[in-house]
C-alpha cells in the first residue's frame, strides 16, 4: 500500500510515466534487440574464427573423397588439388 501510493500518490513519477509511456517501451523493445543481435553476433564471429582455426588438409580431403569430383569429369579444381589428375 505504501509503495502504490509513493509511485501512483505523488504529482511527478506517474505524470512522467504516461507522458514517456512510448519511448519507454521502444527503449525497452530497441534494447531487447540490441542484445539479442550482439549474441546472434557474437556467435557467428565464434563459429568463423572456429573454422578459420582448422586446416585445410582437412577440406581437401573431404573435396577429394567425394563421388562428385571423382565420376563425373576427368579433370576438376579438386583432382588437380589431390593429384588424381592424368594429363596424358
Amino acid at each position: 500500500m505504501k509503495l502504490k501510493n509513493i509511485l501512483f500518490g505523488n504529482d511527478w513519477i506517474s505524470p512522467f510515466l504516461k507522458k514517456n509511456r512510448s519511448g519507454i517501451i521502444l527503449s525497452i523493445f530497441l534494447g531487447t534487440i540490441t542484445i539479442s543481435m550482439a549474441g546472434l553476433l557474437m556467435f557467428s564471429s565464434g563459429y568463423v574464427i572456429s573454422k578459420s582455426a582448422t586446416k585445410p588438409e582437412k577440406y581437401l580431403d573431404d573435396l577429394c573423397s567425394s563421388s562428385l569430383c571423382s565420376d563425373f569429369w576427368d579433370w576438376t579444381p579438386c583432382n588437380a588439388l589431390c593429384g588424381k589428375t592424368n594429363f596424358t
